[in-house]
């Protein structure tokens, strides 16, 4: 939810904890960045899915996942329950596993669109 009072922005999130992340991270910080005149998109690479997925979706979802770069090439995995109340999960997440509506369940190895929302390590 977004409203302008007094020439002020108001941005309403969420209760949810993982929910209020994700919608901070794909709309509020670009709309952050873009009101200091700074360019901004969240940033999408590819990476390899370290262990499974078996749930199907309905609709598009995000994945707490914590990616990092091992011999050049970009590894990701999920970081615990993707329940959206579940806290654990953001802590230890760098990136989102963006799953298409309708898409799954993923394998292990299969290569999976990913948005930075922190630094990888480099291991």
């Amino acid at each position: 939810v977004c409203s302008i009072k007094d020439n002020k922005l108001f941005i309403g999130l969420s209760g949810n904890p993982a929910a209020a992340m994700i919608t901070f991270e794909l709309l509020v910080k670009p709309l952050i960045h873009r009101s200091f005149g700074l360019s901004h998109l969240p940033k999408v690479v590819k990476g390899k899915l370290m262990k499974g997925f078996s749930k199907v979706r309905n609709q598009m979802c995000f994945l707490r996942a914590y990616s990092y770069l091992e011999d050049g090439e970009i590894l990701t995995e999920l970081t615990g329950m993707q329940n959206p109340g579940v806290m654990k999960s953001i802590l230890t997440s760098n990136s989102l596993i963006i799953i298409p509506a309708g898409v799954g369940p993923l394998k292990a190895g299969e290569m999976v669109d990913i948005i930075l929302t922190k630094e990888m390590e480099v291991v």
